[in-house]
């Protein structure tokens, strides 16, 4: 699969996935208003007091994790692809969530940041 095909397919599945999204929360939402209906409420009159969430920290945590843990796959598949320089001796790779940085030990015990760039 060449990198054009790969485009058309992340159209298809990006599309997909909002598509079925939209169905999903519309689809819920009319179940809600039936079941409301049957028991003889009113669906138009939402309660007064907000519903309690709970686990409210561990979805937001959860969902951090995920994220960074994703950014560092994603960091580290694209340090190893073939495009990029090989690094010099004595140069330590750390990862950010902007992009790889290298860093080269100084003398004094400091170190001299600069980031990555693609290889030229």
């Amino acid at each position: 699969m060449g990198p054009d095909q790969l485009v058309f397919l992340w159209m298809i599945l990006l599309s997909l996935g909002i598509c079925m999204t939209i169905f999903g929360i519309r689809y819920m939402r009319n179940k809600e208003n039936m079941a409301m209906i049957e028991k003889g409420l009113d669906p138009n009159l939402k309660p007064e007091k907000p519903r309690p969430a709970p686990f409210r920290n561990l979805k937001w945590g959860l969902l951090l994790v995920g994220a960074g843990l994703g950014a560092g796959v994603s960091s580290i598949m694209w340090a190893k692809a073939d495009r990029q320089a090989t690094l010099p001796k004595d140069v330590r790779l750390t990862f950010s969530l902007v992009a790889p940085m290298m860093i080269t030990p100084l003398s004094n015990g400091s170190a001299n940041t600069a980031a990555l760039g693609p290889a030229q």
